[in-house]
């Protein structure tokens, strides 16, 4: 119980929050374009059980920081007894949440036609979740140390992850494989909106949440104000509904530029430097 309380008392610890583009923010993006050197660096042509590890141990140190977040950012100190009560507006289901769904079949899978969709999704979507927040992050920086230490950590991996994927994958990037992606969007998109309508109807009639909370799966709720990223310019302009169909065709064309833009950049460098294909290049485990 000892452990407990001290890791309570280590997520409420506050401090100034952090300017975007402050020491801090840069700090950040340093020790993420340095880790995503080293990886498309050391292990672009690693054979398809490295890639997996790889992909399995950000995937370890994401997960270990959402459970973090989860369980102790819905923890109270009532009359110095510590309480639960699960915050449902931190539900993770954001499209930065994804990944965290995704993650575990490109690590798990083995190479292959299945894997592709996560593949494609992770080096499309889950990079361009991660993308905006480290260039935007004024919206995710708080006064808690440790919320600011999770949410740099969880986009920070979604970048890696993205661009490192891009780059083992990069002599299968066409646009066949980009729908494999916007499939998994598709899906994730429904199921945000049912949990928005269907799942808010089902968590008040059983007292979990009340109609104030703020569940917004997605930043899409019919019922607040709907701000997801990239759009939020258009909310107080345009119908809402309206911000519902563009953020369904908006993410897509941002990701699909996202992914052929790697291609482009990483097939561009290799054609310069002359590289040979790597094994895994050379004899595709199947047609794509």
């Amino acid at each position: 119980m000892e452990l407990i309380y001290k890791l309570y008392n280590l997520a409420a610890t506050e401090e100034p929050e952090p300017l975007p583009w402050g020491r801090y923010h840069v700090l950040w993006v340093i020790g993420v374009l340095a880790l995503t050197a080293i990886l498309c660096t050391a292990l672009k042509d690693c054979k398809d059980m490295g890639f997996r590890v790889c992909i399995l141990a950000l995937f370890g140190i994401m997960l270990i920081f959402e459970i973090y977040k989860q369980i102790f950012f819905s923890m109270e100190m009532v009359d110095g007894v510590l309480t639960f009560n699960y915050n449902w507006g931190n539900f993770p289901f954001q499209l930065c949440s994804t990944p965290l769904y995704v993650m575990p079949f490109l690590g798990i899978l083995r190479d292959g036609p299945v894997r592709d969709f996560a593949a494609s999704y992770t080096i499309s979507f889950a990079l361009l979740g991660g993308l905006v927040v480290y260039l935007f992050p004024s919206t995710v920086f708080d006064v808690f140390v440790v919320g600011n230490v999770q949410t740099m950590t969880h986009h920070g991996i979604q970048i890696v992850t993205g661009i490192f994927t891009a780059v083992w994958y990069r002599k299968r990037l066409n646009r066949r494989f980009f729908m494999k992606g916007a499939l998994v969007f598709t899906v994730m998109f429904t199921v945000a909106m049912l949990l928005n309508t269907v799942g808010r109807e089902a968590l008040i009639s059983i007292g979990a949440i009340t109609s104030e909370t703020e569940f917004n799966m997605f930043m899409i709720s019919p019922y607040f104000d709907m701000n997801p990223p990239i759009f939020e310019e258009l909310v107080n302009s345009i119908d809402p509904w309206l911000i519902v169909v563009i953020y369904f065709i908006g993410v897509p064309v941002v990701a699909a530029a996202l992914m052929f833009g790697c291609e482009i950049l990483v097939n561009g460098i290799s054609r310069h430097r002359g590289k040979t294909l790597s094994a895994h290049e050379k004899k595709p485990l199947y047609d794509n």
